[in-house]
Formats: structure tokens, C-alpha cells, sequence
């Protein structure tokens, strides 16, 4: 089973949030984003969407505490999750949590959903009592996503009878013959061998299953594991944090997963005390070796590691909840992964800034910056954001960094109020990044055969007229979504119409102003085979594209 939309609306923090268009080969979704973003609110809500077969009394109250996942208390909260094999959606609709009549009866399995906070590590064992159903429906863990789980107690326990188990029952049945091979293949293997792909080979660095003991009958005969490491034999309870995370998430799946084939599992924060590389070891190790394949995995993190995963594979997606304000409508997709953009919750640009000196980092709308960096100016470092509106928005936040915008329909006066304001906010002249590129001017530089510049500005003109009355329609539209706007802009009808008189003229440099040169000449552009990756090299290393975009950003 994997979810492809959800909708939250008055759950925890957020007000109405619709995260859309997961594919159905996403085996990974990612939430990312900055400590209190929400990420975790978003298991919260597969918890809380599983109360029906998991919390409700005999008279139909709920056990969990309600009002707990609401944001306004007067209000009623709501909860959709669909799915691509259509097991959840329209039966998990709430419109009130407080009329069970609006509440159908679910037919939602236990085995949906495999949930793990944070909050698990267990710092030592002790003789806890285990429940061998509530492992197999996964009903013995913490009432909230907050509170601590405990779970590995049981796990140790289960695993460890498990293993003692098959090796007595040959002998009670009479065979005299253990395959002890065959035991290791089944309890021991399959974790020293996940915990080499995780640590790595190396004996000094990684840990192995060594040992373990079964809990005895007294309270103070806990069960024990115990680990190799080099030449030394550790048990468990002392291993360091990050080495418990790992073997509490891989025990976790030993013991349970066999359960859980249909399901979404959701495990917060997996990251925690692990380093880089660690971090990316693991992920990738849990999403492609013990999530089953008809399965999928949400986990939410701020870590580098995390991050250069989910960015390296096609089984995954990244939801960023970075920067939002949930007291208002949120709709989230999943973000284009080639944005370096992702690794700013990571890696915060101040932070680059400082290790860069008096270098600066220049914002740059989609892959832009791959083309600008090979400019070779040494006093900038271009990286990339999602579209103009982010680069808008984190100039506005952080003063250290510039950004570079293409210009679309904005006006002479927009652009030097904007200057005005914001002196680290740089706007191209031309519509667009495109028509720098492919200027006239900068093409004369290539010596392209049979290239004559008067009839190549023809060509334009001509473009321009044909698609004029379409493209003057757009103006207005394409405007609204300007974020500059939201902040009192200056837009105005009479702007607009002066928009639409540069268009109409013929002058070359009047007109190509607001002319989108990607949008409308395609052809030209295969016509002179000039949208080759070699020849767009060459055309940013050109002192006219240079001098040009040198003047821009000083």
C-alpha cells in the first residue's frame, strides 16, 4: 500500500494542509524541513487516523485524548488519506470527531499503518512482560506520538525466545540434530549483515550479534545482547546512542515485520546521533532492504544525509515544510530534487557564506545556475531555488545573499523600487534568462554559418506579432503570482498597459524587454541548432553575456 494525497484540516498546527501527487513509485516520502516545521504533526495524523480499530471502548469512546490533535477546539477536525489501492480514502472521513454516526464503520486494518517515534531509543534492558498479540498488531506502543516507546523491551524479549526456541523444540521432539546454520541464517544474519552494510567492514567500526541471553524468571534477569567490536565483547546497554538507534530500528523489523506486508510504516527522526555518512547508510538500508516492496516509508528529518538519499533515488520523494505558515492553506507537492534548495534546511547559507569569505552566493530560478557558474566570476557562487518567488522570499530574509531573477512582466519602476528596498535583489533587464543567451548580440559571437543578425531579429519580430495578442492576454494573470505584490507592490492597470505597448512596437530592444524568448521561439532555436549543451557553454563565457550580467549583479 502507498498514499498518493492527504488532507488535514484542524489537526495539531495545521489549519488546512493537502500534501498531493505522491507517485505510486515513491518507496520513500522524506519531510523536510526545520525543528517545529510540523513533519512529525503528519504521524500524528496516521495515528490518530488508525483510532477506530485501535482506540475506542465498547460503547464507541475514544481512549486517546481528542481535543490532543486539535487545533481549534471548537472546531471540528478532519482526516482523508487515500491511497493507490484504494484501502483507505472515503471510509476514514471525519467532519466531526464527536458524531460516531458520521464515523462509518472502518474496515482499516492494524497492519495499515507501523509507526515509530522519536523517542525510542531504551537506554538499558530490563525484565519487561510482553504481549505476543499486541507485537503482532503493533498495539503496545505509546498513546501519543510525543510519549516515549518502549517497544524494544518487548522486542529483545520476543527475539530472544524466538532463537532459544528454535533451538529446543528439535530436541523436545526428539531430533538430535540442530541446524545451527539455518537458526543464524533466520534470527542472527540478517541483522549482522544489515549492521556491516550500515557500519561498514571494517572490524574496529562496525558492531555484530555476538551473544545473547534469554530473560531469566527473576525481575533482575533482563534479557541481553551483546555485541562485537574489534577484540572487544560490548552489551548493549552500553553501546553508544547512535549505535542503539540502529539496532532498535533493525530489531523493530526483525520481530515485527513479518506482520506488517500492506502497510505504511512511518518512523520519525532516524537520524538522530548519526553522522553523515551513517545517515545515508541507513536510510538506504532500511528503505531497500526491509521495507517490503508493495510497501512505502515516511520519515521526517533535517539531516544532510537524509536528504542526499532521498535526492540520489527514483523510489523517493521529498516534501519540504520549510518556511510555511500553517495558520493558513498549505498545498504541498514533491519538490524537483535537482534544486541544491533542498539542502538549505541542512545547511544553512549563512553558514556557506562564512566558509565561502567574501565570496557571494547568488540565488538563481531552477538550473540557471549551472550555466551562470561557468561565467568564471570569481566573486560569486551561484546556486539554485525553486522559482522567482523563492528567490524573492529569501533575499527578503537573509541580507548576506543575493538573488537574480528574470525580469517577466515587471516594469522599469517596479524593478528600481524593488533595487530600493532590497540592495541584495538583482533582476535581469530581458524577460528572461533565455534571451540574454540567445541575444543577437551574444549569437555574433559564435560565427555560426549562414548566421545574419538582421534576419535573425526578423525572425523575432515576426514571432512577437504572431503570438502578440496571446501573449499581452497573459500579463495580467502571470503578474498575480508575483510575491513581491503580497507586500503592498505597485502593480497597476496603467503598468500593465505600458507592458503591452513595449510589446507592440517593433523596435528590437523595446519589445524583447518583456518578449519570452523560451516560451515562444522553440523553433528558431532548432533552426540555428544553437540549444546544444556545448553551445550554451559557450555562449555564458562570451564577454557580451559576461559584461552584461557583471553590470546586473554589481
Amino acid at each position: 500500500m502507498r498514499i498518493k494525497e492527504l488532507r488535514l484540516q484542524n489537526f495539531k498546527r495545521f489549519t488546512d494542509l493537502q500534501i498531493k501527487n505522491i507517485p505510486a513509485e515513491a518507496k520513500l516520502v522524506l519531510l523536510i524541513g526545520a525543528n517545529g516545521s510540523g513533519k512529525s504533526s503528519v504521524f500524528d495524523a496516521f495515528e490518530w487516523y488508525m483510532t477506530d480499530v485501535q482506540s475506542r471502548d465498547k460503547s464507541g469512546n475514544l481512549l486517546k485524548n481528542e481535543h490532543y490533535y486539535k487545533k481549534n477546539k471548537s472546531e471540528p477536525v478532519y482526516a482523508i488519506i487515500h491511497d493507490y489501492d484504494f484501502k483507505l480514502g472515503l471510509a476514514k472521513q471525519v467532519p466531526d470527531i464527536h458524531n460516531h454516526e458520521a464515523r462509518p464503520d472502518s474496515k482499516l486494518s492494524r497492519q495499515f499503518f507501523f509507526g515509530r517515534p522519536s523517542m525510542r531509543i531504551v537506554p538499558r534492558l530490563v525484565n519487561d512482560a510482553y504481549n505476543e498479540k499486541a507485537i503482532e498488531d503493533n498495539s503496545d506502543g505509546p498513546e501519543h506520538f510525543i510519549d516515549f516507546d518502549t517497544r524494544f523491551q518487548s522486542d529483545v524479549k520476543k527475539f530472544t525466545w524466538d532463537v532459544n526456541k528454535a533451538l529446543r523444540d528439535p530436541l523436545f521432539s526428539g531430533n538430535t540434530t540442530i541446524d545451527l546454520r539455518k537458526i543464524a541464517q533466520q534470527f542472527i544474519n540478517p541483522i549482522n549483515e544489515s549492521l556491516s552494510r550500515i557500519f561498514g567492514k571494517e572490524l574496529t567500526l562496525s558492531i555484530r550479534i555476538a551473544n545473547y541471553q534469554e530473560a531469566g524468571n527473576a525481575p533482575n534477569e533482563p534479557p541481553q545482547l551483546v555485541f562485537s567490536k574489534g577484540s572487544s565483547l560490548i552489551n548493549y546497554d552500553l553501546l553508544s546512542h547512535g549505535e542503539k538507534q540502529v539496532i532498535v530500528i533493525l530489531l523493530n523489523f526483525v520481530v515485527r515485520s513479518q506482520h506488517f506486508q500492506d502497510t505504511i510504516y512511518y518512523i520519525d527522526e532516524m537520524d538522530v546521533h548519526l553522522n553523515t555518512t551513517l545517515q545515508y547508510a541507513l536510510l538506504k538500508e532500511i528503505t531497500e532492504y526491509w521495507i517490503p516492496e508493495n510497501c512505502q516509508l515516511w520519515t521526517a528529518s533535517h539531516s544532510l544525509g537524509f536528504i542526499e538519499y532521498a535526492k540520489d533515488t527514483d523510489h523517493s520523494v521529498i516534501i519540504d515544510f520549510d518556511n510555511l505558515d500553517f495558520d493558513e492553506t498549505q498545498v504541498l507537492e514533491p519538490v524537483e530534487k535537482h534544486l541544491n534548495e533542498i539542502f538549505e534546511v541542512a545547511i544553512p547559507r549563512a553558514s556557506i557564506s562564512k566558509i565561502l569569505g567574501n565570496r557571494k552566493i547568488v540565488l538563481c530560478e531552477n538550473k540557471n545556475y549551472e550555466l551562470y557558474s561557468l561565467m568564471g566570476l570569481d566573486n560569486f557562487v551561484f546556486t539554485d531555488v525553486q522559482n522567482s518567488n523563492s528567490v524573492f522570499l529569501k533575499i527578503k530574509r537573509d541580507k548576506s545573499i543575493l538573488g537574480l531573477r528574470d525580469r517577466d512582466y515587471l516594469t522599469d519602476i517596479e524593478i528600481q523600487r524593488l533595487k530600493d528596498t532590497f540592495t541584495n535583489y538583482k533582476i535581469l533587464k530581458y524577460y528572461c534568462f533565455e534571451n540574454y543567451l540567445y541575444h543577437p548580440q551574444n549569437l555574433m559571437y559564435l560565427n555560426l554559418i549562414g548566421f545574419d543578425k538582421d534576419v535573425y531579429e526578423n525572425d523575432i519580430r515576426a514571432i512577437k506579432n504572431k503570438n502578440y495578442h496571446a501573449i499581452v492576454v497573459k500579463i495580467s494573470e502571470s503578474r498575480k503570482s508575483y510575491e513581491e505584490f503580497r507586500d503592498g507592490g505597485i502593480k497597476t492597470d496603467s503598468l500593465v498597459s505600458a507592458i503591452s505597448e513595449s510589446l507592440e512596437s517593433d523596435d528590437f530592444e523595446t519589445f524583447y524587454t518583456f518578449f519570452s524568448f523560451k516560451d515562444y521561439c522553440g523553433e528558431l532555436i532548432n533552426k540555428y541548432k544553437i540549444d546544444k549543451k556545448e553551445v550554451k557553454e559557450k555562449l555564458v563565457q562570451t564577454d557580451w553575456f559576461k559584461n552584461h550580467l557583471t553590470s546586473i549583479l554589481s
